[in-house]
């Protein structure tokens, strides 16, 4: 009896041992995602696009490494830590397409499940209002309200989802922010709007007299 209780118990164990093993390495990998996705964003708004192609290769290969990593442990690949880190990977490459192909790709193309999609897409918000401030600075306000546009579009698509926070994990807080920042960037861009009419407005009763 004693023997097989044992043996029950060191099968589990061995399963266990295997399983840290593999989140270990899994979490090693999660950070260079991290990583890489930070690098690539930043180098995707300030227009060193060289350099954030470099970023996102380096950010796929890990990606690779995860996907390997976690193939045959779904315990692993749905946990936090993980769907974190496909989400990092999906805000990065979201940006790269609408910036550069004008579109946002869709979960499948990504090949990510669809709860790590839609937080990416979410934490897009805050990447778009930079760019909207980086547009205003340049006095290119036509521009800042297409982008604003397209935050609202995102939003507006994001809000329609009524799904249990275990199933997308943070998604609702995630839009309830998006609406205030959106909120805030909208009054900011009107704001500059009106200042920028009434400037023109001045100037020119300034030349006609």
């Amino acid at each position: 009896m004693q023997a097989k209780i044992r043996e029950a118990i060191n099968e589990a164990r061995a399963k266990l041992d295997e399983l840290e093993k593999s989140r270990d390495e899994a979490l090693k990998i999660v950070r260079d995602i991290i990583s890489s996705s930070g690098k690539a964003i930043t180098y995707l708004l300030s227009g060193r696009h060289g350099e954030a192609e470099l970023e996102l290769s380096r950010m796929e290969e890990s990606r690779r490494k995860l996907d390997e990593a976690l193939k045959g442990y779904p315990e692993l690949m749905y946990s936090g830590f993980a769907q974190s880190a496909y989400a990092e990977y999906v805000e990065a490459v979201a940006l790269h397409h609408i910036l550069s192909k004008k579109h946002l790709p869709r979960p499948s193309e990504l090949n990510v499940h669809p709860s790590a999609f839609l937080l990416g897409v979410a934490d897009l918000i805050g990447e778009l209002r930079r760019l909207c401030l980086d547009k205003v600075r340049l006095d290119d306000i036509d521009g800042a309200f297409e982008l604003l546009d397209l935050m609202d579009e995102i939003y507006l698509a994001l809000r329609e989802l009524d799904y249990p926070d275990p199933l997308v994990p943070g998604l609702r807080h995630k839009v309830d922010t998006m609406r205030r920042v959106i909120d805030d960037t909208r009054a900011m861009l009107v704001d500059v709007e009106n200042r920028t009419k009434l400037r023109k407005t001045l100037e020119s009763r300034g030349t006609n007299t």
